[in-house]
Formats: C-alpha cells, sequence, structure tokens
C-alpha cells in the first residue's frame, strides 16, 4: 500500500511484484548464465518473455538509496499461464548480499570465522532495518541544495547530510566554511558543488579542503565553478580524498600545465571536467593511459594543443571524451575503435587532420560524434550507419570529398542533431533553399524531416563554441499545427521544461491550415545569451505539415537587444507611475479601477511589463477617459493565459498606447475562472503624435472641423462649414477616423435638412478593422462644388470608437486636387503618363469611393484636337462605375456624348473598353468633359487618363463621317433597319461589295435595340442559324435601349470578313423595340483583316505550328476528361477557340490547368454558348486568346449528366509571354523581382527578404496580374523593425474582388533599406498569386 501511495500515485495496476521468486547465486557468474538463459528462450513455445531487466548490479548504479544493497529484478510474464499478461517479478541475489540482508546467526558447530560472519550480518541487517524505517537513503534528507538554514546546519552536524550543492548561493562559500568549523569532528561529506557561490581564489579552495579534516578521504565528488581567481589547485591536499571519483573544476582562471601527473595521482577518480580553463598550450602525455577508471574526461575550450597519445586507447572504460574548442592536431589514432564503452565524442573546432577511422564503427554505444571546423578529409566510413545509437552527428565544416556521406545514414532512427542532409549521399543541393539557411561555416542549421511525423519528441543541440551569444530564426515555409507541433528552446537538457528552463516563448508553433504562427523570424528572432542550448521538438498523433528549419549565428553580447524587463525597469527607475493588479496572481470575478496622473504630461505612453498575462478576452484591461466610460485604444487588452495571443501595449512588438491627456483610469475586469499573473503596466510622459493633417492645414483657409474622441452613443449632430469665397471645397479625414460599419456615420449634407448629400451616403467604419470609406491623405479628397456644406454625424446605441476629424480647403478648380497634399509622386508611373506640358492628366481616387459622381476639365490651350488614351492599370466594375466624355458639360444628349456611353470594366476580369495608345478617343477642339460615376459597391483601382494634343488632319474619321463618304461616293454600302423598328422582326439582308477581296463592317452610334432579346448576327450562308459554323463574329451584336450596355462594332473597332458577299439577320421580339440598327460596309485590302482563330486552326490542319484538342462532337453526360498538351521549345502557349465551340453554361466547363497541380490559368470556367447562352471561351468572338505562361498545361473538360451540345476545339499555338507589366521599374537603382509561385498552393505560408545597401527609402510596386483570394490569402510587408508598411493585408483580386497591392500608377514607399515579405494562402481557393519589383527609392 505505501509503494502504491508514494510511488505509482495510487495506481495498483502498476506494480509488477504482487508476484515474484527469487534464485540466489554463489557468484556473478552463475548469474550471467542465468541470464543467458532468458535471453535465449525465444520463440513461439516460449514459456517465460522477458519484460524489463533492472541491472543494480551495474557499476553506474547508485546503491546509496538501498543502503549498499544490490541486485537484479527481472520483470516477465508467462504467456501459457491463466494469466498470461500479468507481469511478475524475478530477482537475482548474490549469497553474499542474502546473508547480510536476512542476517542469519549462524548453526551450531560452524567454524568461529563463519559465526563472526553472522554475527556481522545479524548487526547488518538490524541497521538496514533501522537506516530504511527512518528513510536515512531518502536522497531528500541526505542532500541538501541552496542556503544553508538553521535545520540544514543541524542536519549536517548530526550527520544526515552527506551531499552539499551550494551553487548560485551568493555569499555561501564562507557560510558553509564557517558552519563546518563550528563542529569538533567534520562532518562525513560524500559531495560538494561550489559554483559561483564565493569560492573564487586558491586560498578560498585550501581552506575548503583544510576545514574538512580528517574526513578529507571522504569526499567523492567536488565541483568548483565561476572561481575568475583561481589560478592553482591545491594538490597536496587533493591527494588525500583517496575517494574521489568526480572532479569538476570549470569556467575558472586555472593556469599553467594540465594537471595531467596529479590526477594521476588520484586513484579512485571516474570522472573529470575542467573544461573553460586557461592551460599552457600543452597537451597530455603518454602518462593518460595511467587513468584506466576514467569514465568522463571534458577538458573542452582550455587552450591545450598538440596530438592525441595513442595511450589514450587504455582509456577503456571511458563514456565521454570532450576535447572540443582546443588546438589538438594530428589524426585521430587508429585505435579508437577500442574504446567501446564511449557514448559521446566531441573534438570539434581544433585541426585535426587526415580520415576518421574506420575502426569508429566499433563504437556501438556511441550516441553523439562531433567533429565540426577541423581539417579532416575523406568520407566518413561507411560502418557508420550501424551506429544504431547515434543521436547527434555534427561534422560540416571540414575538407571532406565529394559524396563523403554514406549511404543508409537516414535509416538511423534515433538521429536527431545534425547537420548534413540525411536524404541524399551527394552534397547537399540548397538551391531551391534561402541563402541565409544554407550550411555554413560559423553557424548552426537545424531542421526537422519534411514533412515532419507524428509523435515525434526529439532534442536536438546548438553549440556555437566561440559565440558569446546567438540569435535564431526559422525558415519562412516553417510550419506545423498550431501549439500541438512545437519547437521549446531549452537553457539545459536536463533540468526540466519550465519557464526558468526556456528560452522564449513556451512554445513556437502554428501555420497549418492558415493557423496563426509565432515562429522568430529574420527581423524578428530569438536572441540568446548563450553559446548553447538545447531544441526539444514534439509532435502529437496527427495533422503534420512540412515543418520547421532554424539557423543559429553567433553574435557579440553587445547585440543583444535591451529587453523588455530591462526596458520596463528603466521606464520605472526614470520615474514612471506603475500600475498592477492588486495581486499576482489576481482573483476571479474582478471589477478594480485605479486614477491615474501624471503631473505636466502633454500625452502618457503605457508600456506592459513582460510577466503580464489574462485569459484572453475574458480578463481585460481598459484604459478610460477620466470620468467618463470612453477608452482610449482597444475595448480590451488581454491574453497570453495558456500560450494564448497577448494584445498588450509595448509587449511582443506592439505599440505603447499613446493617451493624448494625463489623467485617466485604468480598469481591469476578469470573470469567474482561468486566473493568471495578472498585468503590471508603467505609464511616462511622451510627446502627442504629430498631427497627421499637419500639410494641408498650412494651405490658406484651411480649417479643422471634428466631433468628440471617442464620441457617444446616440448623437446626431449638424456641424457647418463655411469657406468664404471657395469655389470648391477639398476634403480629406484623419487617418485615425473610425466608426461603427454603417450603424456610426459622416454625411457631408447640401443643406442643413440633410435630404441631399455630397459623396458617398455614408462615411463609415473602421472599428475592428472593418472596411472604411473616409478619403484620407494618400487618396483623393472628396470635392465639394460649392462654399458651404453641413457635416451631419450619426452614432446608434452601441458601440462607440474614435470618432472623425476632418480639415477643409479652398480649391478654384476640380482639376486642382490631382495636386493637394504632397507633390503627386509619380515614380510608380508609367512615362507615358507623367505630367508634360502639352498634356492634361486626369485621376480618379485609387481606389475610387463608392457612390462617385465627379466631373472634370480636360483643357489642352491651342491643340486642334485632342488624342485621349487610358492607362492600361484602370479598372472599374464593368458597366455600373463607369467614365464618359461630353462636348458641353451637364448636357446628358445622345447627340452630346463623345466616344462610347461607357467606359469601364476590368474589375474581377471582366471585359474593358477604355480607349487606350494603339485605339484612342479623338475628339476636335481643345477641351472637352469627362464625367466618373461609381454606385454603392465594388470599387476598384480607378482611371487615369492623358489627352495630347494633336493635329486635326491626323484625326481618323468617324462614323458619322464615313457614312456621308460612302452615301456621296457610293465606296461602300449602307444597310439599315426600320428607325424605330418594329416588333417580331425576323429579317435576311445581303452586303455585296462586288470588286472587294475583303471589307471592314461597323454601324452608327446611334444604333440601339433591346440587349439579346432584339439583335443581329453575320453568316456566309443565307438561312444559316446562328450557332453553325457560318458565323462570322459574334453569335448576338445587340444593345445600348435605356444607354445600356452594348457590342455593336465601331468604326474604331470594326468587323472584318475576307470576302465580297455577306449576310446579316436581324430578329426582334414582341415587346421593348428602339431606334434600330445602321451599318456600313466598305472595302478593305485583306492584309488589313487581323488573323482569325478560323485562319490559324487552317494553317494547323495543314500542319503548321500548332497543337489541336478538342472534345467528342457532341459530347457525352458525365465525362470527366482531360488531355495533358506540351509543346516544346515555347515560352509560352496562346489559346484560341473554334467558333462552333458551345457547352452547357456553367455546368459543363473547360479548365486549363497548371501541369500536375490544382491551380488554374486564366478564368475557372469556360463555358457556354448552348441556346444561346454567353460564352466567354478564349480567342473567340473578338476575345483576346488566353496566354499561359509556361510550355505545358492540362485541358480538363467536364460535364454534368444533361444538355450536351457540340463541344470545344481549341488551338494552342506558341507565342511571346506579355510584356513585363513591371519592365519601366526593372531598370531602377537595385531593383530586385520577387514573387511567389504562379498559381500558388493551399497552406502557404512564407517569408522573403529584400536588403538594399545604402537605401533610404525603399519603393514597392505589385504586376498587376497579383490576385488572391481577398483576406485570406494575402501578403504583408514589414520593415526590418518587423513592424507592418502599408496595408496590414496585400489580397483581393479573385472572382473580382477589390484589391489592395499598390500598383504602377500607386507605389508604395518605405522608409529603411530592408523589407521582408510574407505570404498566407489557407486551404482553399487559390489564383495566380503575387509579383513585385523592389528599388531604392532613396
Amino acid at each position: 500500500l505505501e509503494k502504491t501511495a508514494h510511488e505509482n500515485s495510487g495506481d495498483f495496476s502498476r506494480l509488477c511484484d504482487i508476484c515474484r521468486a527469487s534464485i540466489v547465486y554463489r557468484d556473478a557468474e552463475q548469474v550471467v548464465q542465468c541470464l543467458q538463459t532468458l535471453v535465449d528462450n525465444v520463440g513461439p513455445a516460449e514459456r517465460l518473455r522477458v519484460i524489463r531487466i533492472k541491472n543494480r548490479m551495474s557499476p553506474t548504479f547508485d546503491a546509496s538509496q538501498s543502503g549498499g544493497y544490490r541486485d537484479i529484478l527481472i520483470n516477465v510474464t508467462l504467456p501459457e499461464s491463466e494469466f498470461p499478461k500479468h507481469v511478475c517479478e524475478l530477482q537475482l541475489h548474490l549469497k553474499a548480499f542474502i546473508n547480510l540482508k536476512k542476517g542469519s546467526k549462524g548453526k551450531p558447530g560452524e567454524e568461529s570465522k563463519e559465526a563472526d560472519d553472522a554475527a556481522v550480518a545479524h548487526r547488518g541487517h538490524k541497521a538496514y532495518k533501522v537506516a530504511r524505517a527512518l528513510r536515512l537513503f531518502d536522497e531528500t534528507l541526505s542532500r541538501h541544495i541552496g542556503s544553508l538554514t538553521a535545520q540544514a546546519k543541524r542536519d549536517l552536524g548530526k550527520g544526515l547530510i552527506t551531499s552539499v550543492n551550494m551553487n548560485g548561493v551568493e555569499g555561501g562559500f564562507e557560510d558553509f566554511v564557517s558552519t563546518l568549523r563550528q563542529f569538533s569532528n567534520p562532518p562525513r561529506l560524500m559531495a560538494i558543488r561550489m559554483v559561483n557561490s564565493g569560492l573564487s581564489t586558491n586560498a578560498h579552495v585550501r581552506e575548503l579542503l583544510v576545514s574538512l579534516g580528517s574526513a578529507l578521504p571522504q569526499l567523492q565528488e567536488l565541483e568548483i565553478g565561476g572561481a575568475t581567481e583561481l589560478t592553482k589547485l591545491p594538490w597536496s591536499r587533493l591527494k588525500k580524498t583517496v575517494k574521489l571519483r568526480t572532479l569538476i573544476v570549470s569556467s575558472t582562471g586555472l593556469r599553467g600545465p594540465f594537471p595531467l601527473k596529479e590526477l594521476c595521482s588520484l586513484p579512485s577518480l571516474t570522472r573529470v571536467r575542467m573544461d573553460h580553463n586557461q592551460f599552457k598550450k600543452e597537451t597530455f602525455t603518454e602518462e593518460i593511459g595511467r587513468m584506466s577508471k576514467l569514465r568522463s574526461l571534458s577538458v573542452g575550450h582550455s587552450r591545450l594543443r598538440g596530438r592525441l597519445p595513442a595511450t589514450i586507447t587504455s582509456l577503456v572504460r571511458l563514456e565521454e571524451l570532450d576535447l572540443s574548442g582546443n588546438d589538438m592536431q594530428g589524426e585521430i589514432p587508429e585505435g579508437v575503435s577500442v574504446l567501446t564503452n564511449l557514448k559521446r565524442l566531441e573534438m570539434s573546432y581544433n585541426r585535426l587532420r587526415g580520415t576518421v577511422p574506420a575502426g569508429i564503427s566499433a563504437l556501438q554505444r556511441l550516441q553523439a560524434l562531433d567533429l565540426r571546423n577541423n581539417k579532416l578529409n575523406g568520407v566518413l566510413p561507411p560502418g557508420i550507419t550501424v551506429l544504431t545509437d547515434l543521436e547527434e552527428l555534427q561534422v560540416e565544416e571540414n575538407e571532406w570529398d565529394a559524396g563523403y556521406i554514406p549511404a543508409g545514414l537516414e535509416t538511423l532512427n534515433k538521429l536527431t542533431t545534425t547537420d548534413i542532409d540525411l536524404d541524399q549521399n551527394e552534397p547537399v543541393d540548397e538551391t531551391d533553399v534561402a541563402e541565409m539557411f544554407r550550411k555554413g561555416s560559423g553557424k548552426v542549421v537545424l531542421q526537422s524531416r519534411h514533412p515532419y511525423e507524428d509523435n515525434t519528441n526529439k532534442l536536438y543541440s546548438i553549440r556555437l563554441p566561440t559565440a558569446e551569444a546567438m540569435k535564431v530564426f526559422f525558415d519562412p515555409k516553417s510550419s506545423t499545427e498550431a501549439n500541438y507541433d512545437y519547437v521549446r528552446f531549452l537553457k539545459e537538457k536536463d533540468q526540466g521544461e519550465d519557464s526558468d528552463n526556456i528560452y522564449g516563448a513556451n512554445k513556437y508553433s502554428g501555420g497549418r491550415g492558415g493557423s496563426q504562427k509565432n515562429w522568430p523570424t529574420e527581423s524578428r528572432p530569438l536572441y540568446i545569451n548563450a553559446n548553447y542550448c538545447f531544441v526539444r521538438f514534439v509532435s502529437d498523433g496527427s495533422n503534420n505539415d512540412w515543418g520547421w528549419r532554424l539557423v543559429a549565428l553567433p553574435i557579440a553580447a553587445s547585440e543583444l537587444p535591451v529587453t523588455p524587463a530591462n526596458a520596463f525597469q528603466a521606464m520605472v527607475d526614470q520615474g514612471g507611475v506603475v500600475v498592477e493588479t492588486p495581486m499576482h496572481p489576481y482573483e476571479d470575478n474582478m471589477n478594480w479601477s485605479q486614477e491615474v496622473e501624471v503631473p505636466g504630461a502633454q500625452a502618457v505612453a503605457v508600456y506592459f511589463d513582460e510577466q503580464t498575462r489574462t485569459e484572453r478576452n475574458y480578463d481585460y484591461v481598459q484604459f478610460r477617459h477620466h470620468g467618463s466610460n470612453q477608452v482610449w485604444g482597444e475595448q480590451k487588452y488581454s491574453g497570453g493565459r495558456g500560450g494564448s495571443t497577448r494584445h498588450f501595449p509595448g509587449l511582443d512588438g506592439l505599440e505603447p498606447l499613446i493617451i493624448e491627456a494625463n489623467r485617466f483610469t485604468v480598469h481591469f475586469v476578469s470573470d469567474g475562472s482561468n486566473n493568471d499573473w495578472g498585468f503590471r503596466c508603467v505609464c511616462v510622459p511622451t510627446e502627442p503624435p504629430e498631427d497627421v493633417l499637419a500639410d494641408w492645414l498650412s494651405k490658406p483657409g484651411a480649417r479643422i472641423f471634428e466631433g468628440p474622441h471617442p464620441y457617444d452613443n446616440n448623437m446626431d449632430t449638424m456641424d457647418e462649414v463655411h469657406l468664404d469665397g471657395a469655389a470648391n471645397i477639398a476634403v480629406l479625414f484623419d487617418p485615425r477616423s473610425s466608426t461603427e460599419a454603417n450603424y456610426d456615420y459622416v454625411r457631408l449634407c447640401k443643406s442643413s435638412s440633410g435630404d441631399r448629400h455630397w459623396g458617398p451616403e455614408k462615411l463609415t467604419g473602421g472599428r475592428q478593422g472593418t472596411a472604411k470609406n473616409f478619403p484620407v491623405p494618400g487618396q483623393q479628397p472628396l470635392v465639394v462644388n460649392a462654399a458651404r456644406f453641413f457635416v451631419k454625424f450619426h452614432s446608434d446605441g452601441s458601440n462607440v470608437d474614435w470618432g472623425w476629424r476632418m480639415v477643409c480647403w479652398p480649391v478654384a478648380d476640380e482639376t486642382e486636387v490631382e495636386h493637394e497634399g504632397e507633390d503627386m509622386d509619380e515614380s510608380g508611373v508609367a512615362e507615358a503618363f507623367r505630367r508634360r506640358e502639352g498634356r492634361c492628366i486626369i485621376n480618379s481616387a485609387h481606389p475610387y469611393l463608392d457612390n462617385t459622381d465627379r466631373t472634370w476639365t480636360i483643357r489642352v490651350p491651342g491643340a486642334q484636337a485632342l488624342k485621349i488614351s487610358f492607362d492600361p492599370t484602370s479598372s472599374t466594375e464593368h458597366n455600373y462605375d463607369y467614365v464618359r466624355f461630353y462636348r458641353e458639360r451637364g448636357d446628358e444628349s445622345e447627340e452630346n456624348i463623345l466616344g462610347e456611353n461607357k467606359y469601364s470594366g476590368g474589375r474581377g476580369g471582366s471585359e474593358k473598353n477604355f480607349p487606350t495608345e494603339s485605339n484612342p478617343l479623338f475628339v476636335r477642339g481643345d477641351k472637352c468633359y469627362v464625367r466618373f460615376v461609381s454606385d454603392g459597391s465594388n470599387t476598384d483601382w480607378g482611371f487615369r487618363l492623358k489627352a495630347e494634343a494633336c493635329e486635326a488632319d491626323n484625326i481618323p474619321m468617324t462614323a458619322a463621317e464615313m457614312f456621308a463618304q460612302v452615301a456621296e461616293q457610293g465606296n461602300g454600302q449602307i444597310v439599315e433597319s426600320a428607325h424605330p423598328y418594329a416588333d417580331n422582326t425576323d429579317q435576311w439582308h445581303e452586303i455585296h461589295l462586288r470588286s472587294a477581296r475583303a471589307m471592314k463592317i461597323f454601324f452608327d452610334p446611334s444604333t440601339r435595340t433591346e440587349k439579346n432579346y432584339d439583335y443581329l448576327y453575320f453568316s456566309k450562308q443565307r438561312g444559316a442559324e446562328r450557332e453553325s459554323e457560318h458565323l462570322v463574329g459574334l453569335s448576338k451584336y445587340t444593345g445600348g435601349r435605356g444607354g445600356g450596355e452594348k457590342n455593336w462594332p465601331t468604326a474604331q473597332n470594326p468587323l472584318f470578313f475576307k470576302g465580297n458577299r455577306l449576310y446579316c439577320r436581324f430578329v426582334s421580339d414582341g415587346s421593348n423595340n428602339d431606334w434600330g440598327w445602321r451599318l456600313c460596309a466598305v472595302p478593305v485590302d485583306p492584309s488589313e483583316c487581323p488573323r482569325t482563330a478560323e485562319d490559324m486552326f487552317e494553317e494547323a490542319t495543314r500542319g503548321g505550328n500548332g497543337v489541336i484538342v478538342e472534345s467528342p462532337h457532341p459530347y457525352e453526360d458525365n465525362m470527366n476528361w482531360h488531355r495533358d498538351v506540351h509543346i516544346r521549345g515555347a515560352r509560352a502557349l496562346a489559346v484560341y477557340t473554334d467558333p462552333r465551340t458551345s457547352t452547357e453554361r456553367n455546368y459543363d466547363f473547360v479548365q486549363f490547368k497548371v501541369k500536375g497541380g490544382s491551380g488554374v490559368y486564366g478564368a475557372e470556367k469556360y463555358s457556354g454558348g448552348r441556346g444561346g447562352s454567353e460564352r466567354n471561351w478564349p480567342g473567340d468572338q473578338g476575345r483576346p486568346p488566353l496566354v499561359i505562361e509556361s510550355n505545358q498545361c492540362t485541358v480538363q473538360f467536364t460535364s454534368d449528366g444533361s444538355n450536351t451540345d457540340w463541344g470545344f476545339r481549341f488551338l494552342f499555338v506558341p507565342t511571346d509571354p506579355p510584356p513585363d507589366p513591371l519592365a519601366d521599374f526593372l531598370s531602377r537603382p537595385g531593383a530586385v523581382v520577387k514573387e511567389g509561385p504562379h498559381p500558388y498552393d493551399n497552406n502557404m505560408d512564407t517569408e522573403d527578404r529584400v536588403h538594399i545597401r545604402g537605401a533610404r527609402k525603399l519603393g514597392i510596386v505589385f504586376d498587376e496580374r497579383s490576385s488572391t483570394e481577398h483576406n485570406y490569402d494575402f501578403v504583408r510587408l514589414k520593415n526590418k523593425g518587423g513592424d507592418t508598411v502599408g496595408s496590414d493585408k496585400l489580397t483581393g483580386g479573385r472572382g473580382g474582388s477589390p484589391k489592395s497591392f499598390p500598383t504602377t500608377n500607386s507605389p508604395l514607399i518605405i522608409n529603411g533599406d530592408t523589407v521582408n515579405i510574407t505570404f498566407h494562402s489557407d486551404g482553399s481557393n487559390v489564383d495566380w498569386g503575387w509579383r513585385c519589383v523592389v528599388w531604392k527609392a532613396e
């Protein structure tokens, strides 16, 4: 019962000696024979199965806890018994021990010597029983650790304490020696440890040994360390320690020759550790062979030199040999193979030469081999692969031959720490590894397996012998299951894993499935104030991932950053006001407040103590306005308990909280469970933050308007803004402006009634990270076309925030706001769209705001005509957010509109029709107007246009002019419907240009029909259906009614046809007719006709350079079909579609997939055409081909269970990759391209770094193709200090979602010479990915 209660925590199932038996043997030889018999008893018929052997006869067994008694305990089961799984105990004894244990008095007639032995045994057993009853064998009674208490001193005098450990006890040496002097008979101590306890000189050691007096010969262990003034040991005294087994004299000032002769005079020595001393540069002599009892010899980093004597092979009991960090030369002795008990062999950082002896394979017990940083050559002996107990292998930084790693090394299952790649026999190919994580001199690289295995529990070591300290960071790819599979850094490997023995966080983990991760990074490494540490990696039984890779770099102690604890104390010492929970840990159900005042401060900065920990979200701190419940900063500061994320100002990289007042209230709340240490913060005076609107306040007439900070619930205010004499007023908001989205808002009203407004109906958002639409510095101001307006603010009954603040200043003309704020930064703008004389540039905001309706004047004085084109980056929501041009301002009549009714598109990959450099909009005269309108949702980058002067003679003819010319000269044909046309029309018309070899066709701009219901199409054959092979162009030309979208060919973008005869059919339904249509066909040379998909298909069938892939015609239901395409030598592939291609829209579709992957090129689905449905096939009906930036892909076709059609037919032809959209930036100083895979994968977490030496500022711009799943897959940019720059998440584009990547038109400029680029993706919905250029901006 006692054993179960004390040793097995009350669990009787752990008892293994309920059934037991004993066998007594005369001598050890018989015991060995018994063990051999048991081991040989194997096989299916075994009657006794050995489970465990506990060898208490081993010399390494500490018999002090059993009064010196020794035996062998064997746990066995009996497979053929009634209880085959019951564990029994078999004890093997020596007769001499049994006699002592039983205490027999002897039998009558025995010889006197035997009788005397029996009497001794009887007395011995009685003493043994008394000692066991008094727990005198309990090490907690016989060993003392720490300062000497009064009770400890009494126990020392009684002889109960036999071991004293005063390591780290300040003044411990003097207290211990003075205590010994009080005893008339010195206690018989067996172990003394005095490290950093005040023992520091030669005299101190002599005094210690003298104080032991007659007890000195009983001493078995002596440890001295940190004695910097100790230069020599008193060997005349030490020679009396005839039972001394362990001598440790480490990190002292020992000088002179290595005391080999003196050590040999101590007959019982088994362990010597004299590392980190300052011996003369001498080495061992042949005399080392006399120390035949040695089991451990550690003399690393002690300035030894020379060769290893051959007699070292006489130390056959040696288990540990550490000579690292010396100046040892020569070769490793061949005879090392006889040291078969060796478990650790550490000889790194010497000058050893030659090869590693083949006999090293005989060291079957070897667990650690460290030969780093020598001059060894050749290869590692193949026999090293049989060392199955090997856990650590460090051999880099030598002069190995190529292929020095023997095959089979990866089979060593216990190998956890190594600096070589176990997955190959050739030198490591590190082409896919960042330079920083490649193995090299002066650093240690450790990594898990990739992916790691379940149920891993491995301990690694990091040693940088010449370093004062180190910094550690992880490969950005590192990813594990958060909290369950983790890395931990330990100070010592055998001192537990509580917080006192841990460097950094308790667990480093995360990344799997997009989970939060906290791996130290290059910009935020883990600093360790030591030159060694241990790394524990643990994984549970499920959900593994890529794993981890780390690098440890040596640094000087001066490079260690100021710790939060030191910084906190410095602020306290300088008079900061400290506020903390009343107790540590705090209690449940607290509702506690403390008033704080920092006299004379304009503002207060708040920093938290590193120890701060609370239950996240449930137990939290608030900083409240004095006399109010309104808060400064976040609603809740909390976290840290159980490893949860902490969110406290001034901790873990967070900026301090700046309170713009010198009086406030600190409020702490805890719920009814799960308390922790609590919080402690210091409040110090600081300068209030610089006004972010300062640049705009300097403008003539500028004024500030603002609400309370934070605002209150249930507010409804109306403030008047009146700037006398202003033609227009520009408005920008403080970036801190933040409200509860949609519920609390600002509205800029045209009158005090608030029924009409300027700009968005609600300026709102920002609370808890919600999207906000306040125009802020860096964006285009909101312009009010009046000298007066009213600011309405409304809040509901909950969830307040900082509120609003804005600056207003007068502007003469709306175009003036393009230059407002700082001078316009055009560093990311293509040369063609920079401001120049004779050129007018108009921009929207980037991105533009919802509910915009603005008109600009375009004027280039003296121009005969204007040539207008848009920046290729221009992108809006198709049809809903658009640009329109006018001859005169305010006239919406069709006759006043220039060009198309709407210029729009690009968002989400939608079709766009903005005039381009190659296809511009021409306007006669030097002036026109442009209007931009957006609806209430789905904004995008916006637009930028330029208007340049051009000669009137260079303007191409307008459609009206061309119609007039054809009518006058008869050099073409005009065909038209009735105006308006009739309902239920179905008419064929012939177009015949007798002598023409080709023609182009365009429509009158007034053409209008009901979209989709009233339409026209062209055919080579009269009577052919729309979806037949005779179709020319689109299957429906339609639209324009009510100002809606239309797709009629125009004079700028006509329909071309090779031939002189063509037919068109016009169909209208029974309602909603309109003006109708009017077309003009004029002859052209065939060379003017663009090459069509039909042309290319025909060439390919004649053996041209292309590959045709097609489905069956028609295809079948329930198809899941794929075909690989590969054109060798191609740099990219262009995909064109046969006009006959037709499938059921969305249900039967094609995907162009990355070869061997799940990512797709282009749209998620290509489909349509059946029953006249919308189609999006590449290279079809005027759409551009799909360009695949690879020479191979996979065509995947899927059909559902109904409604089949003709199918598809594609032509793949080699093409050039599209022009690099970042080409203009690649020539900039120091330009560097960084990008992820295209498309990227799910569950990615990567980190990249750009450092441009000498840069004061960096410019960053992203490829316009950059596209990710909005908010879930994102890029984050951080500066050298680890702070996020730009948006918290650069994301979006997939499925038409808004994007936040800095573009060529709006690059990001950051301070400093370094930027860290991290990318995260979750487990679904990949896209093209990201690509950017970073350059030296200043």
